[in-house]
């Protein structure tokens, strides 16, 4: 197999337990270049869909909401615009966005978080239920994000494609996942939180990711190795 993001032909793989059910074997490709984990999808014993339960998008507890607040200060130096984010589960961080002033939409496929972004529209946000391919819109967005959405994505150049195109010139995109070389990742291995399979269909490195960006048309302007908000959480997991 041909690494789908590098096109490397150097390519190994090793299995580890599925970490929903954790009783099947789910083969990951591990490329030798850029350092990415491919999921086989054949091997996750049951359908994807099946992975996801209604839990799995529900309201944050108090001390993640309180982390996922912090968010917001990425992006409280730019000017209140279009927004959108792409895969905004229970719509927590929308939410906050539209309360600073921005004119915001979100993107989400599960029906699971319609429950909480349903009541979101009354304050004027709108929401869109599906395939962000399907995705079908006349506005043009000055930010866009992704929290931990594309290691969930089959086809991420696609996905990638779709935001270039909607994204206003000038405007910038957020992307949030979890890095293949990470200290986590390399330190516990299949027991890895963010490693996630099959659940996380990839997970890239911060080589692999500048090489999706640039081959859809991004330039990386800033990139960081830590998240406060994902880390410390992802190591207390991996650990219990």
């Amino acid at each position: 197999m041909d690494c789908p993001v590098c096109g490397h032909k150097t390519i190994k793989s090793f299995y580890c337990k599925d970490h929903e059910f954790e009783k099947f074997d789910v083969k990951i490709f591990d490329c030798d270049f850029c350092n990415t984990f491919i999921v086989d999808k054949s091997t996750a014993g049951v359908q994807l869909k099946d992975y996801y339960k209604n839990s799995y998008y529900e309201r944050p507890g108090l001390l993640s909401s309180f982390l996922r607040s912090l968010r917001y200060k990425k992006f409280s130096k730019l000017m209140p615009g279009y927004f959108l984010d792409v895969g905004c589960g229970s719509g927590f961080f929308l939410e906050k966005m539209n309360n600073e002033g921005w004119t915001s939409f979100g993107q989400e496929v599960s029906k699971g978080s319609k429950t909480y972004l349903e009541k979101l529209k009354k304050s004027g946000i709108k929401i869109f239920y599906g395939d962000m391919l399907d995705f079908n819109t006349s506005e043009k967005f000055d930010l866009i994000t992704l929290f931990h959405v594309i290691e969930h994505v089959e086809k991420p150049v696609l996905l990638l494609k779709k935001i270039r195109k909607i994204l206003k010139p000038g405007g910038a995109l957020f992307i949030a996942t979890p890095n293949s070389k990470s200290f986590s990742s390399m330190f516990f291995k299949c027991k890895w939180f963010h490693l996630d399979p099959p659940r996380h269909l990839a997970v890239y490195s911060g080589e692999s990711l500048s090489i999706l960006l640039e081959k859809t048309g991004f330039k990386v302007k800033k990139s960081s190795r830590f998240s406060f908000e994902y880390d410390p959480f992802g190591i207390t997991q991996s650990v219990y």
